[in-house]
């Protein structure tokens, strides 16, 4: 939005209160309760301060949104996610060139398929974030457009060198399922059990409190700021372990590579997009801990096999700039 308003664009973010549509679950119930947290919350919503916005763009809370009778005649509308989108499908049939949906996961993981995927078919200009969610989409007999997502350099990059590191693994702590932190800790007690004297030690971050006792040394850093994941975390840890099993791109593992630390993950999707196996990172199957925790011995092992992945990852997430994407982005939605 901030790029789009410098390049001299009208841009308007606008929360939506209810964005209601046939499949939805509790339709009507859900729409009271939404009426309810609309008059509650209007004035929350009117200003956004967890990120610097371009006096320029306008910010604007709404209920909901009819575009047959809100919408400006040249104005460009991008849907943010399914019900947003299957909420503009109600109003129209035949979805003009000024119609956009954005799509940053495979939204499986927050409501149904079969309605996500309701949502996909739809006759709407699609831009995603990945070949991984391009493919996915390209399945359902779209032609999505691919703007790939960025690193911002200004936020994540190197302030330790690669070969100073001490033995540490850092991860995210999230609740959700698909996320799987669990499979993390396990391949970790699996590597505490196999090799205590590698003396490794952990380091998690996360919005949830925890206190779990893993059985070794775990630093927790809860709402850490970007410097504190740049200072704190990333940079003090020769290996990212990210064990999540759906990915619509994997911003985490990026962010954790441009401050040089070596690279595990799970093959979950966007993280294909910039990593190659035992190039620039070390893929492995998202349900089998035994092998991750075999190839963190292997890396924390071996210094010049961890320096040379780290070297690599760093230099090829470098590759994806923001104002490439943002330029990208741009000539998406002027359909150029």
């Amino acid at each position: 939005a901030n790029f789009l308003a410098k390049r001299g664009h009208q841009v308007t973010i606008t929360f939506l209160a209810d964005a209601s549509f046939k499949l939805r679950k509790h339709n009507r119930m859900s729409s009271i309760f939404h009426v309810l947290r609309y008059v509650k919350q209007k004035k929350q919503q009117e200003t956004i301060t967890w990120h610097k916005i371009d006096p320029n763009v306008t910010i604007k809370t709404k209920f909901s949104y009819n575009p047959l009778t809100q919408k400006e005649s040249d104005e460009k509308v991008i849907a943010f996610d399914y019900g947003i989108a299957l909420h503009l499908a109600k109003f129209i049939k035949k979805f003009s060139d000024d119609y956009f949906y954005f799509i940053q996961a495979d939204e499986k993981i927050y409501y149904d398929e079969s309605v996500v995927r309701s949502a996909w078919k739809l006759p709407i200009h699609k831009i995603t974030i990945s070949s991984y969610l391009k493919e996915k989409l390209d399945s359902f007999g779209n032609n999505a457009i691919l703007v790939q997502n960025y690193i911002n350099t200004n936020k994540f990059y190197l302030t330790k060198t690669l070969a100073q590191r001490e033995p540490v693994v850092s991860l995210l702590n999230h609740t959700a399922a698909y996320k799987n932190t669990k499979l993390g800790i396990q391949a970790l007690k699996l590597v505490q059990e196999k090799r205590p004297d590698l003396g490794f030690k952990v380091i998690m971050f996360g919005n949830p409190s925890f206190d779990e006792n893993l059985g070794f040394p775990v630093s927790y850093f809860q709402h850490a700021s970007f410097r504190t994941l740049r200072e704190k975390v990333y940079n003090q840890s020769a290996i990212f372990l990210s064990t999540s099993e759906n990915e619509g791109w994997g911003l985490t593992a990026m962010e954790a590579m441009a401050c040089g630390a070596a690279l595990i993950s799970t093959r979950n999707g966007g993280v294909l997009d910039f990593t190659e196996d035992k190039v620039s990172a070390v893929l492995v199957p998202s349900d089998d801990p035994e092998l991750i925790a075999g190839e963190i011995i292997h890396l924390l092992s071996d210094d010049h096999l961890r320096v040379r992945i780290a070297r690599a990852g760093y230099e090829r997430v470098r590759e994806f700039s923001f104002e490439k994407s943002a330029l990208k982005f741009e000539a998406a939605i002027r359909q150029q």
